[in-house]
């Protein structure tokens, strides 16, 4: 999102429009003062296709925000449909199934996690599927990856040493374990504005590559915006095209 808005503040402003007159095409654009249509000359056509990738641009931004805004309301208004789920939001008469009876598809997705010792009272967002996570962010991405049906655990313990020998004890956002054995694991990182935040994270990025732990090799880092945006589209990408092709070979 913020590559697009700093795209937009050094294209020029206005809106374009064209007549087709004795079979050419002349360009226009609006003048705020002047309150009229300005004609575009042939010695300005750079102008031309700027505004037109600003009109491509916007749009672009107008996409982002309204996924993010259904992305949002999908945490909050998903509900699974697994046979047990519908059955517990049914009427005491269908509580008694026994479940040889389903014939409906279950899904093979694994989500395990840490989610009762450390620091549980942050665990504040909770997702479609009932797991508990602590920025919305990381609900969202957990979202885009159980609809993927891609198996993870949240905040598994990794112990690591540093060049000294001294260990270290982090909780990965997320960690895969490939059909074959590989493990992946996946660091968002929001607040890199702030100085302190940012230095325990570069600490934290050098100790696993110490560990040899490093993208694009084993390890997958995303980042917020310095306004706390997140991109979708990027992280669909990521999940489409770096973790679901290990899980399909």
């Amino acid at each position: 999102m913020k590559t697009y808005k700093d795209i937009l503040k050094k294209l020029p402003e206005g809106r374009l429009c064209y007549k087709v007159v004795n079979g050419r095409v002349r360009y226009y654009t609006w003048d705020k003062e002047r309150k009229r249509q300005v004609y575009i000359k042939k010695k300005d056509a750079d102008l031309v296709y700027q505004l037109k990738y600003r009109r491509i641009v916007e749009e672009a931004v107008r996409t982002i925000e309204q996924n993010l805004k259904a992305q949002e309301k999908l945490i909050v208004n998903y509900q699974e449909y697994d046979p047990q789920s519908c059955q517990m939001r049914l009427g005491k008469v269908y509580q008694d199934m026994p479940e040889k009876f389903y014939h409906m598809p279950r899904k093979s997705v694994l989500v395990e996690g840490c989610q009762n010792n450390y620091r549980s009272e942050d665990l504040i967002q909770t997702s479609s599927f009932g797991m508990k996570f602590r920025t919305k962010s990381e609900a969202l991405i957990a979202e885009l990856l159980h609809s993927a049906g891609i198996p993870f655990t949240y905040e598994a313990k990794l112990v690591l040493v540093d060049e000294f020998g001294e260990k270290h004890y982090y909780k990965p956002d997320f960690t895969f374990i490939l059909p074959d054995g590989r493990r992946i694991i996946w660091e968002h990182l929001g607040r890199m504005d702030l100085p302190e935040y940012r230095q325990k994270n570069f600490k934290k990025l050098a100790i696993y590559h110490y560990n040899n732990i490093y993208p694009p090799k084993n390890m997958i880092i995303t980042m917020e915006s310095k306004d706390g945006g997140i991109d979708v589209d990027a992280i669909q990408y990521i999940i489409n095209n770096q973790l679901l092709p290990l899980f399909q070979k």
